[in-house]
């Protein structure tokens, strides 16, 4: 029982500390530091670095939050008869505090959150939407404190891979682009799991992606197979990328990893930027197929006909017989650059 009492000492003193509070707080004033410290240290605004405090700050105020008898208790000289009111004194981890006086404290609680939320109305939206973010965020870190800065152990390490792996996933699903946002740039390697993969897959079909985060999927360190499983994937939306991240999904850097196929069908749905991006990088010892050549053809877009025409006269030249009709026709184009091209290939 003192083994028992002492921790429960040294979890108040230290959880009053982390709030910055004396020993005799009242429930408000633990209430209303733990707000003034998550809207400095909550995840969506503090720098990765500051994670760590943002849990010890949950995890003191949800050891707290119901201690309603702090002003009378003295902590110092605490015994048994002192912890009356709490519950399941075993298992300190999981104690919720409950005193007499409860129904009246329940009650002064939705008092200050009805006062709070008339306050909250007359912010602005932005204000708003952060005290929600921080209340979402709240349940989910209630028992959490300091587990990614210990030295575990293996199995220790591996709960914690997936504390953080679970939590990207949940991120990645948010309905605010800021929060999908800080969720793919915080990804790092868990972007090689299944799981992981496959979430931002459905990111990107269901959301699209901005500059923001095409920098931060480009930044991630993706293996061979994550990596074309995602191009393979999000293909249809490929229109929209930007260049350097097709440069990525295609690894058009490292001729070794061509894989034609893959390719091919982003040239049959990229935008007509995308297309000369892809078709400078077209190695001289592969010949685009028939079918794609066609498509490409029939084409009227000067941005698309003049690299088509360039690839072919300085890659594959003899494929322009099969073409010869097409090619002709171009000879009469609009544009001069398409009409030049159009010539030399028939010359050949």
């Amino acid at each position: 029982m003192n083994t028992e009492i002492n921790e429960i000492k040294f979890k108040i003193k230290s959880s009053l500390k982390t709030l910055g509070l004396e020993l005799d707080a009242s429930p408000d004033e633990i209430r209303a530091a733990f707000r003034e410290l998550a809207r400095v240290y909550h995840p969506d605004v503090a720098a990765p670095k500051d994670a760590w405090r943002f849990q010890q700050i949950t995890g003191a105020y949800s050891l707290l939050k119901n201690l309603n008898f702090l002003e009378n208790l003295d902590i110092d000289n605490l015994t048994a008869e002192g912890l009356e009111n709490l519950k399941d004194l075993k298992d300190f981890k999981d104690f919720k505090a409950e005193n007499a006086n409860s129904n009246k404290a329940e009650a002064k609680d939705n008092k200050n959150d009805r006062d709070d939320e008339a306050e909250d109305a007359a912010e602005q939206a932005r204000a708003k939407n952060f005290a929600a973010k921080i209340d979402a965020v709240l349940t989910r870190y209630e028992h959490e404190i300091e587990n990614f800065i210990d030295n575990q152990n293996q199995e220790a390490e591996q709960a914690q891979v997936q504390e953080l792996k679970d939590n990207i996933i949940f991120r990645l699903n948010s309905q605010s682009s800021a929060v999908r946002n800080i969720a793919v740039k915080r990804i790092g390697s868990l972007i090689n799991r299944d799981d992981v993969r496959q979430t931002l897959i459905n990111l990107i079909l269901n959301h699209g992606i901005d500059s923001e985060s095409s920098r931060f999927i480009e930044a991630l360190p993706m293996d061979n197979d994550t990596r074309e499983r995602i191009a393979s994937s999000v293909c249809e939306k490929s229109a929209a990328f930007p260049s350097s991240l097709i440069i990525k999904l295609l690894d058009l850097r490292n001729l070794n990893n061509f894989n034609f196929n893959l390719i091919e069908r982003y040239i049959l749905c990229a935008s007509p930027e995308n297309l000369a991006l892809i078709l400078r990088y077209w190695p001289k010892d592969k010949i685009l197929s028939d079918t794609t050549l066609n498509n490409l053809l029939r084409s009227d877009d000067a941005n698309i006909l003049v690299p088509l025409l360039s690839v072919i006269k300085q890659n594959f030249p003899q494929e322009a017989s099969k073409h010869a009709k097409r090619i002709s026709e171009l000879k009469d184009h609009s544009s001069p650059a398409v009409r030049a091209w159009a010539r030399m290939l028939k010359q050949d």
